[in-house]
């Protein structure tokens, strides 16, 4: 019962780190926009 506590509250921090990963990207992506938004328009 304890390592399948443990099992899942792993999970969750991997799926956090993940989305800790994805919105560093999204906003590095975002700080690069206006240039692609200039060349776009």
């Amino acid at each position: 019962m304890l390592t399948f506590f443990y099992f899942i509250s792993s999970n969750i921090h991997s799926f956090q780190l993940k989305i800790e990963l994805n919105l560093s990207i999204s906003n590095i992506v975002k700080n690069n926009t206006p240039h692609f938004d200039i060349k776009y328009k």
